[in-house]
């Protein structure tokens, strides 16, 4: 026994069936369009991050960069020996480097100032200090 149904149920079957199918449709369409947007913000996004940090960092290393192509032009880069060097430094370099390692040898270095490891507590007292500094290990005799 066959049941028929009204024709207005087949209408209303045909049309639910045709709003949920253009609706399902319409879904995966914008889900499509979504992610491909998001993929394309997120590649500019990186794209600029990219940019900024590429150009902060030149900036940061710009310095040493000019630094070690003028030192690389100096003569100071062909010296073999530490004398050499040393020659080639500024006076107050010269002068703490024999403060600082005190030598007792007549290097260069010691010849380069006049400051020797037997007037050491009296530069580093200061002035007007009447208190007697040691003398470091490394200046001992």
């Amino acid at each position: 026994m066959a049941r028929t149904f009204p024709l207005h149920t087949h209408v209303l079957a045909l049309a639910l069936g045709l709003v949920l199918l253009v609706g399902g449709l319409l879904a995966f369409i914008g889900q499509q369009l979504a992610g491909n947007m998001l993929s394309a913000v997120a590649e500019d996004q990186s794209l600029r991050i990219n940019r900024e940090v590429r150009g902060s960092l030149y900036q940061l290393v710009q310095p040493a960069d000019m630094a070690l192509r003028l030192l690389s032009e100096d003569a100071l880069a062909d010296a073999a020996t530490l004398d050499e060097r040393l020659r080639r430094c500024p006076r107050r370099v010269r002068r703490w480097r024999v403060r600082r390692r005190c030598p007792r040898s007549t290097s260069a270095m010691a010849t380069a100032s006049s400051s020797s490891c037997a007037d050491w507590p009296a530069r580093r007292s200061g002035r007007g200090s009447r208190r007697r500094r040691r003398r470091p290990t490394w200046c001992r005799a």
